[in-house]
């Protein structure tokens, strides 16, 4: 399930910022469950990538004159489609 642009972009700062949140714990919930497997650094690299992603996003829109412009909010819901499409539609969902 894909989040639309327009919708992600006319929700108020204050929802986007905590999808953020939320995304940053759903990425180090699914890297728990490789911490006991074995060749699992693609894994945890991949959480580590989309965590680092989303949290320099999130860092810079709680400064509230930073736009949430088109790209910076693709290049947020490109990241957000790595997680599950059970979490993907409780976030569609929440939108406007």
């Amino acid at each position: 399930m894909a989040i639309s642009l327009d919708r992600f972009t006319a929700a108020n700062r204050e929802l986007v910022l905590q999808i953020m949140a939320y995304a940053i714990t759903e990425f180090t919930i699914y890297a728990r469950a490789y911490y006991d497997e074995p060749d699992n650094a693609r894994e945890l690299r991949g959480a580590n990538e989309a965590i680092h992603r989303i949290a320099g996003h999130l860092v810079a829109l709680t400064h509230f004159d930073e736009a949430l412009t088109e790209s910076r909010a693709a290049a947020i819901l490109a990241t957000l489609a790595l997680l599950p499409p059970s979490w993907m539609a409780f976030i569609e969902g929440r939108l406007p």
